[in-house]
């Protein structure tokens, strides 16, 4: 690292980056494989830059600096880091809006969170109407079934000509159909 600056180490490190990248594709190795959490998939990882501090290890590796020396370099470039992160800031605090345009940015970072929130709301509250929805369904199913076996067995009791129960179109789009009676309760009575 002699006479080298922090603009000139990362200036090797981006050669560096390059030269691997060379390498990788004149070999035909391919980047690895990497599970994503957003998307629930798997894609090929974006290799990395070689950074500051993998130079600065390699470096220890091939004997060119001692641990000492590593360590001294190690805690530089992290000062440095440090203090490029403060000037960013003060450059981003310095060139934002301020006033009128810095209150209504702030109203519109809330706003944005309180349609997330509200957006997660809905979503889980359809989810449970969905639920809700299905309930509804199996249990149209089941007395449905019910019904079908109480006219199966008011037809073994009454010899009837036409059936007392019958099935007729789906309601509101759900698969389960409505049951409708189609004979009168007095003409059962008179059956009886």
């Amino acid at each position: 690292m002699r006479g080298l600056s922090w603009a000139e180490c990362e200036a090797l490190c981006g050669e560096m980056t390059a030269m691997r990248a060379g390498i990788r594709e004149e070999r035909g190795i391919k980047p690895p494989i990497m599970f994503c959490r957003n998307c629930q998939a798997y894609h090929e990882m974006k290799n990395l830059d070689v950074s500051v501090r993998a130079l600065l290890s390699a470096l220890k590796k091939v004997g060119a600096v001692d641990e000492s020396k590593l360590a001294s370099q190690d805690k530089t470039w992290q000062q440095e880091q440090k203090k490029r992160k403060r000037e960013m800031a003060a450059h981003a605090l310095a060139s934002a809006p301020t006033g009128e345009a810095a209150q209504l940015r702030s109203w519109m970072l809330r706003l944005r969170a309180i349609l997330w929130q509200l957006l997660g709301t809905v979503e889980s509250l359809l989810t449970m109407v969905l639920s809700l929805l299905a309930s509804i369904e199996s249990l149209l199913t089941m007395v449905l079934s019910l019904l079908a076996s109480i006219e199966s067995l008011l037809a073994l009791v009454l010899p009837l000509r036409t059936p007392v129960l019958g099935l007729r179109t789906p309601v509101l789009g759900l698969r389960t159909p409505v049951l409708e009676l189609r004979t009168p309760v007095l003409e059962l009575l008179t059956w009886v």
